[in-house]
């Protein structure tokens, strides 16, 4: 604990001296103190009446103050599932509530991705997905985070072919893009090279250009800047080849023109490694942070940890950095969870699988279990081909970095964390106002 406490002491003096960069770490800091915060109020289940239990394959959108979370899979039960609930992160509330207790009935779903409207930000859209309830098979579902009714609207247009393990991102315009994602599960993949938008004003299917686009991929991160161009980063591209870090893939919605960047390293030695499973936050200083994420390749019959667990696109040169908070040992590693930006400032990671090394297909070993398997056996909702994990394996609430060792360190923690967020917080409003 002291030791802790000591770290962060010397992190806080560190950003008070540094003036150069002090905005871009102070928030690198941020997600690290809050971190401990999360973690420590999670544990205690402090003023918490429903706790969700842990999964992967689920959506995550932030409206507002508001993470909402839609279906995934759950390792305890062995089984997808039709949770929706949201966690209320304003002022340091992290209050966890139920939808479906509260009118949200959704179908069983997991490995979707999720949308919001873009426009009124008073509902989200569910696409694509597996669904074991065959009697209500629909590729979309709109949630009304108002009166929380989820309901399958009629849109105009080719509707996509269902897939699972695709990105989906939203511009100012209320377009939804989703690129990629597969249908079929071990030997029988098929990546889909497909590049569809959902229009949610006029509630419309169209496609968009696949000229100069990338192959088919599948559990990449896309990310949507203000200039209407889509970063495209990391993921697989075939049953056994990785897109590398350096091959950055950029759609111009405005244009609907594909093209392809290379990105560099500040140290050779540091350029983040190729990875699935991993997730992706834009910071307004035009940063791209990416998170986890898992690889394997032909020697490797499980998938271990990604290359350099955290890593910082510079948008503007297409430079990799490795963020201070590396340097800590405890960082979790983890695949297939949620990330979502606050303010700003904070990163929160939620759920996903931790691991030291994983099954390629989310297995939890056994010693029965541990023999090579072929590499076209993907993460899939496959559940014949999935077991429960080991108990340490999975994650409910995670926010970066080392867990809190007494409930003394989570109130210095607390204070610190009260201190930078309370700060970042009028910055955003001072920008904003201004």
């Amino acid at each position: 604990m002291c030791k802790l406490i000591l770290k962060i002491s010397q992190i806080f003096s560190f950003l008070m001296s540094t003036q150069k960069n002090s905005a871009m770490i102070y928030k690198i800091l941020l997600i690290f103190v809050l971190s401990q915060l999360f973690l420590f109020l999670n544990i205690l289940g402090i003023g918490q009446n429903y706790i969700p239990e842990p999964r992967v394959g689920q959506a995550a959108v932030l409206i507002e103050d508001k993470i909402y979370y839609i279906g995934g899979y759950k390792f305890n039960q062995s089984q997808l599932t039709s949770d929706v609930f949201y966690l209320d992160v304003n002022e340091f509330k992290f209050i966890w509530t139920d939808l479906v207790s509260l009118g949200a009935n959704l179908t069983l779903t997991s490995w979707h991705t999720a949308s919001p409207n873009g426009i009124s930000l008073d509902s989200i859209f569910i696409l694509g997905g597996v669904h074991l309830d065959e009697t209500n098979m629909n590729y979309v579902y709109k949630l009304d985070i108002k009166t929380n009714i989820i309901s399958a609207p009629i849109i105009q247009g080719k509707t996509p072919q269902p897939r699972q393990g695709m990105k989906s991102v939203v511009s100012i315009e209320g377009k939804i893009y989703i690129y990629g994602g597969y249908v079929g599960s071990g030997d029988n993949i098929i990546f889909v090279n497909s590049l569809d938008i959902l229009d949610t004003i006029n509630l419309s299917w169209s496609v968009g250009s696949l000229v100069n686009s990338p192959v088919g991929r599948i559990y990449y991160t896309a990310s949507f800047l203000d200039d209407g161009t889509i970063y495209y980063i990391g993921g697989k591209v075939d049953r056994n080849n990785f897109s590398p870090m350096t091959e950055i893939y950029q759609y111009d919605t405005i244009g609907d023109k594909w093209s392809l960047k290379t990105a560099t390293a500040e140290v050779a030695e540091t350029m983040p490694g190729p990875r699935i499973g991993h997730t992706a936050v834009l910071l307004g200083s035009g940063k791209i942070i990416v998170y986890g994420g898992l690889y394997y390749n032909d020697d490797i019959p499980y998938g271990i940890p990604s290359k350099e667990t955290i890593a910082m696109l510079d948008i503007t040169t297409l430079v990799w950095s490795i963020p201070p908070l590396e340097n800590f040992n405890n960082i979790p590693k983890l695949a297939f969870h949620s990330a979502n930006l606050l303010y700003d400032a904070a990163m929160i990671i939620t759920f996903g699988q931790k691991y030291k090394w994983i099954n390629v297909i989310l297995d939890a070993p056994t010693k029965d279990s541990i023999k090579p398997k072929s590499k076209s056996e993907i993460p899939s909702p496959n559940i014949s081909k999935m077991s429960p994990p080991q108990s340490n394996s999975h994650s409910k609430i995670i926010i970066v970095c080392v867990s809190i060792g007494s409930v003394a360190a989570g109130l210095t923690l607390f204070v610190a964390s009260i201190f930078a967020y309370k700060r970042i917080k009028k910055n955003h409003k001072n920008q904003s106002s201004s």
